[in-house]
């Protein structure tokens, strides 16, 4: 798509047409700034101040303390860490659901435990990366009648001591490769 033309903004009230110009101008034809905050050092910080549910498809420079500063968005219903070059770790021990601003999941521990995942409308297009450091094999469950690698509704994937799983979702079903 072509970029659109500028038009001048004709408000009725002359005193105020060339300022309204003016900083359309600069807008038009330059950068938009992104809000920066680096007061800001977590994703849940992020939340707290600025409900992704009313920031839908807006960015924010954070100061993610591991990262440094970091571009982040709203996708209306969380505030997600924009591009995969920066991963913040989930480090876990129980059994637990997956949040949609999970990236790099790391289980370790001493028992076997499950990584439930969202259903998969609610994050496709989207990778998880999991990494079993625990004793025991864990289980990556699918939501509902959902399929890992088309291995049966709702089968979960076990993944052994040692391994990583990326895994994929399509908005219908879920993809994992496996790495030793």
């Amino acid at each position: 798509m072509a970029r659109p033309l500028k038009l001048d903004i004709d408000s009725g009230v002359q005193g105020w047409d060339a300022k309204v110009d003016t900083n359309d101008e600069v807008l038009f034809n330059a950068p938009i700034p992104i809000h920066e905050d680096a007061t800001i050092t977590s994703l849940p910080d992020l939340q707290t101040d600025f409900p992704a549910a009313e920031y839908d498809r807006c960015f924010i420079w954070i100061n993610l303390t591991t990262y440094g500063m970091t571009l982040c968005y709203s996708n209306g219903t969380a505030w997600l860490v924009f591009g995969e070059e920066k991963q913040q770790e989930a480090a876990l021990t129980l059994t637990t659901t997956q949040l949609i601003t999970d990236q790099f999941v790391h289980y370790t521990g001493a028992g076997a435990v499950d990584y439930d995942f969202l259903a998969a409308a609610s994050w496709a297009g989207k990778s998880v990366t999991v990494r079993n450091d625990a004793s025991l094999a864990i289980n990556l469950d699918p939501s509902g009648a959902e399929q890992i690698n088309g291995g049966g509704a709702g089968v979960p994937l076990s993944l052994a001591v040692g391994e990583t799983a990326r895994v994929y979702s399509n908005g219908t079903a879920l993809f994992a490769g496996i790495m030793s």
